[in-house]
């Protein structure tokens, strides 16, 4: 688990996501939560992110083609997916985020969109 209070928490540039590593988590106290997923070397065909944030946003970037499940539960923002619907045949990795935010966003989008 990564956290952070009083600052942000970020976790992008190319890098392997282990295939062990099946879950994810990340808590930020008055600072953003940023996970970019979208330049992986590596990584399972499904990933499950727990993140919470406090005070500020959770984001979360993929790239084309992964298929998204957004839930969890935010106090006077949106849980937002802009990620497009990718058809079953097409999808190169499943990203499920179970995200929470107090008086912040939780929003997932494609890299670079």
């Amino acid at each position: 688990m990564h956290s952070q209070s009083l600052g942000e928490i970020r976790r992008t540039q190319a890098f392997a996501v282990r295939q062990q590593l099946k879950q994810a988590q990340g808590a930020g106290l008055l600072g953003d939560v940023t996970i970019d997923l979208s330049d992986t070397n590596s990584a399972p065909p499904e990933v499950h992110i727990e993140a919470y944030a406090i005070l500020r946003d959770v984001d979360v970037f993929v790239g084309e083609g992964t298929h998204v499940e957004l839930g969890g539960g935010v106090l006077l923002e949106d849980l937002d997916n802009e990620v497009p619907l990718v058809p079953e045949n097409r999808r190169t990795r499943t990203v499920s985020i179970n995200g929470h935010s107090l008086l912040g966003d939780v929003t997932v989008r494609v890299a670079g969109s």
